[in-house]
């Protein structure tokens, strides 16, 4: 699991799904996810 400099989650790599990854606006919300099947 990786996160940025604020603690926010924003890739994790696992075996059985994928990576799946998360983006934030500067407001800190969540504004994007993208998982292995591109959902």
């Amino acid at each position: 699991m990786t996160y940025d400099d604020y603690g926010r989650r924003v890739a994790i790599d696992n075996p059985d799904t994928g990576k799946t990854q998360w983006w934030y606006d500067d407001a800190g919300n969540m504004i994007a996810r993208q998982t292995a099947n591109l959902q």
